[in-house]
This record gives structure tokens, C-alpha cells and sequence, in this order.
């Protein structure tokens, strides 16, 4: 996926299955699967977004039920949506590991990584920090690897 493919619209759903939709302003989309141990990793860490002015939502590709243990488990915070199979969203971003983090404005990826990547998730806190404001700083980070692919 580059800066540029358009995010899909009315194809992720809430858990009662309504449609949901992030058209205008900037959004953080983090899409995982609760079986996958780079998830498991790194989601907790990607969490910590969640202080700059914008939507940081998770994308679960697994049913709520099993979605909602998984953010019990790892103490996730953020609100989580859903890419129910045949994973829509997923196909047409190109996702091809979990977790993938999207950066979308306006309907259109503007950053995006996937997997756990130390510099990857400073780099997009550095740009967050100096579009937003607020402290560039990751916390909780120096104890997990540099790099875990998904």
C-alpha cells in the first residue's frame, strides 16, 4: 500500500454490524488479529496515540466476542471496529500481515507500515507530534525487539 490508495469506505462495521465510516478528517487505523503475537505487541504500544487530536480506531478481523478479549488481555483502550470476512477492507488496502497501521485523510492513505518496526512507530509519532502537537516520545519500548514482521 502507498500514500495515496483510497481508503474503502462503508465496508467497516461496529459490533452490531452497522457500517462505519471515517470520510473527512485524519484517522490512525490499526488492524490485527488476536492470534497474531506481533499484534499482541505491538497494539499496546500503538495505543499510546491515542493523545494526539485524532481517531486512533482498531480494526479487528476477528468476531467482537473474541476482539473484546483481546483488548482485555493486552489493556487496549482505543475503540475497535471491525473487518468482518471476507475482509474488505483489508483486500483493498492489500494488507498482507497484521498489524498494519494506516494513516488516512480525506479518504486517502497517507502513511502506513505494517508489522512491529521501533523506527517506523517513532517515526509516524514524530510526524503526529509535529502535525498535532504534544510529545514525540514512545514509552515502553526498550525492552521489545527493533523489528517483529506480522
Amino acid at each position: 500500500m502507498t500514500a495515496g490508495t483510497p481508503f474503502p469506505q462503508g465496508v467497516l462495521v461496529d459490533q452490531h454490524d452497522s457500517p462505519v465510516t471515517f470520510e473527512s478528517e485524519a484517522t490512525l487505523f490499526v488492524f490485527f488479529k488476536s492470534s497474531c503475537a506481533t499484534s499482541r505487541l505491538a497494539l499496546p504500544v500503538y495505543d499510546q496515540w491515542r493523545r494526539f487530536p485524532l481517531p486512533v480506531v482498531a480494526v479487528s478481523q476477528d468476531p467482537p466476542e473474541v476482539a473484546e478479549r483481546f483488548r482485555s488481555d493486552v489493556g487496549l483502550e482505543m475503540p475497535t471496529v471491525f473487518d468482518p470476512p471476507p475482509f474488505r477492507a483489508s483486500a483493498a488496502l492489500g494488507l498482507t500481515a497484521v498489524p498494519t497501521v494506516v494513516l488516512a485523510e480525506a479518504g486517502t492513505v497517507i502513511w502506513s507500515g505494517e508489522g512491529w518496526s521501533r523506527a517506523a512507530a517513532a517515526e509516524l509519532t514524530s510526524r503526529l507530534a509535529a502535525r498535532f502537537g504534544g510529545d514525540p516520545t514512545l514509552t515502553g519500548v526498550d525492552h521489545l525487539p527493533r523489528s517483529k514482521p506480522g
